[in-house]
């Protein structure tokens, strides 16, 4: 047999390995190719497709296609979905897929009560779907069909804070906040169509803050600020008053506007059940702090006012 020069063998060496790269590429072209959106609809699509255990995969391609997310590649969430068909379990959605969009909307997240629950492997954390509703077809939070628009934010912060087994597991103070806020005039106003008080105003929409934190909007200094946003002339004399004014100085006994009103069953001043319906002032209001015998002596305030 003829000895085969060296520079031949090198030359059909790297034709060989060119010929290999080029397949890998085409094949790995394909596949990608074959991954789209149509591929998965292909069986997700299916009304009534679900895993071995029964749990529904549909994903509606009308809806799919119309929404937000209309235009993404499955695998730009799904990353995980490397072939057809794939693993039955795919991974949750990470937080990353979603930051690829909505960078800030994540990064407040991260800082919420929330997001360092659920970085802390709590399954019941919210995350995006759970306030946003199904991520294969979002809606715009200004539209009045989202779980987040502001008609709806009660019925759907309502599905974790309005059970008491949760509150007890996770050791949350206020118990059925929303049966209490339901009662409210802000709720009433908002069941007739105007637009009045929901969660996210006085707790903040992504970053939502543990009420012990200096940095919430209900933490007590920063609840006069809170309220202003809508009741602007009112706290601006509030300000002005005594209380306004010792809590400016930094005198923490200092009454604000949920110590008179309440928090979240905050009713009209006209309703006999309100704190500050008129006969209720003097003993249940006012007189929380001003027959306090502590305060009374700690501030050298006149004893028997109130009587």
């Amino acid at each position: 047999m003829p000895r085969v020069p060296r520079r031949v063998l090198r030359s059909r060496g790297i034709a060989i390995l060119v010929a290999v790269v080029s397949t890998v590429s085409l094949l790995a072209s394909a596949a990608a190719e074959e991954i789209d959106s149509d591929a998965c609809l292909a069986c997700h699509g299916s009304e009534g497709f679900a895993r071995p255990d029964g749990q529904s995969l549909f994903v509606d391609p009308t809806s799919f296609s119309s929404s937000p997310h209309g235009t993404l590649a499955c695998t730009g969430c799904h990353a995980d979905a490397t072939a057809i068909p794939h693993a039955e379990h795919l991974a949750p959605v990470a937080l990353e897929s979603c930051a690829t969009c909505h960078d800030d909307e994540v990064a407040a997240y991260r800082r919420s009560v929330h997001g360092q629950a659920s970085a802390q492997g709590v399954s019941e954390a919210a995350r995006c779907r759970d306030c946003h509703g199904d991520l294969h077809a979002p809606k715009p939070h200004t539209e009045a069909a989202s779980a987040a628009h502001w008609s709806n934010l009660a019925a759907t912060c309502a599905r974790c804070h309005a059970n008491v087994e949760l509150a007890a597991k996770f050791q949350i103070p206020v118990v059925r906040p929303v049966e209490a806020y339901l009662a409210s005039v802000h709720a009433r106003a908002v069941s007739g169509g105007k637009r009045g008080a929901v969660c996210s105003d006085c707790h903040g929409a992504h970053e939502i803050l543990r009420g012990a934190d200096p940095r919430a909007s209900i933490w007590r200094t920063n609840i006069p600020d809170t309220c202003g946003k809508c009741h602007t002339e009112i706290v601006a004399r509030y300000r002005e008053s005594v209380h306004g004014e010792a809590l400016a100085r930094g005198v923490r006994d200092a009454p604000v506007c949920t110590d008179c009103h309440g928090e979240h069953r905050i009713l009209g001043p006209a309703e006999p059940a309100s704190p500050v319906f008129a006969a209720n002032i003097p003993g249940d209001t006012c007189g929380r702090c001003h027959t306090d015998a502590r305060l009374n002596e700690k501030y050298g305030l006149p004893i028997g006012r109130v009587a």
